[in-house]
């Protein structure tokens, strides 16, 4: 079962409940970007864009399926020079298996680490697919401008 935000409305049909209208979770940044045959990035919510060496960058993603069967979502970090820094995964929730029909609305989550030996500075969060049976790139979301920088926080020396 998909998790809700709340009941909005109960729809009644000759004095009987026929439908259960939930609110819609609110994403952090709506991205409204479209990868033809796979699916279409809703929008996203990121926990903390300062994160610490070390740390965990945390990424809720809302998308809709246009066919989306055996691909992976991943989420990573790249650094002003295109240079990939690290990269996660991304896990469908549970209550959102059911995702190969296309207009399917489901949730996911990706967990990136930062490595302790990641420079600090400002990075910019890439949102993807891959194929999942050969790891070949198959396209990647735009974001919008204000939603994609994340910056790594150095350490205090001890």
């Amino acid at each position: 079962m998909a998790h809700h935000t709340g009941v909005e409305k109960v729809v009644n049909l000759g004095g009987q409940d026929f439908a259960v209208v939930y609110r819609a979770p609110r994403a952090q940044h709506v991205a409204a970007s479209h990868l033809p045959g796979v699916a279409t990035l809703l929008g996203y919510t990121v926990e903390n864009i300062h994160i610490p060496q070390g740390g965990q960058l945390r990424v809720k993603l809302y998308l809709r399926s246009d066919g989306f069967t055996d691909q992976q979502i991943y989420v990573r970090l790249d650094d002003a020079d295109g240079r990939v820094w690290t990269q996660s995964i991304a896990r469908i929730l549970p209550g959102f298996e059911n995702i190969a029909m296309r207009g399917t609305i489901f949730e996911a989550e990706a967990i990136v680490e930062v490595p302790n030996t990641m420079p600090g500075g400002l990075y910019f969060m890439k949102i993807g697919i891959l194929s999942a049976d050969s790891n070949t790139h198959i396209g990647m979301f735009k974001l919008p401008s204000d939603g994609d920088d994340v910056v790594i926080e150095t350490s205090p020396e001890a």
